[in-house]
């Protein structure tokens, strides 16, 4: 008779693999939130470079006609990033047309982002620089 004693057993026991995933679960719930924050920070740097340079063109217009009447966004700049097709845009950019229909010497630039952010909505730039959100956050926390 054989003894039970010599037979060496290989692998791993139902609790310790319930102890590693529980381990795993715990890493990623404390990893997941940062990581998410971290993407959306990145996205929204993404509108603010689109914002900028549409500025910019705008500020060109401006030097070329003396007015933003009937001003219009070029095709680059209505995503960001830019030039992005419509399933890989993260948002999007409009003129707000009540800004430059109103005063012929100001306009409003407008990031409307495609999946919601409560933190910061929507971003704004218009003619002086000055830099907006709709969202809970506050303008500096947006846009840095």
């Amino acid at each position: 008779m054989k003894s039970r004693t010599s037979v060496r057993r290989w692998g791993f026991t139902l609790v310790e693999l319930m102890i590693v995933i529980a381990i795993i679960g715990i890493l990623a719930a404390i990893a997941y939130p940062p990581y998410t924050e971290y993407v959306l920070r990145s996205r929204r740097s993404d509108a603010h470079t689109v914002l900028m340079e549409a500025a910019q063109y705008m500020q060109r217009y401006y030097a070329a006609k003396n007015t933003f009447k009937d001003a219009a966004l070029p095709a680059d700049y209505a995503t960001a990033p830019k030039g992005a097709s419509d399933n890989n845009k993260h948002y999007s950019i409009s003129l707000d047309a009540a800004t430059t229909s109103a005063d012929e010497y100001a306009f409003k630039l407008i990031a409307t982002p495609r999946l919601a952010d409560a933190a910061c909505g929507n971003l704004s730039l218009d003619h002086k620089g000055v830099k907006g959100e709709s969202g809970t956050k506050e303008v500096a926390d947006c846009w840095r």
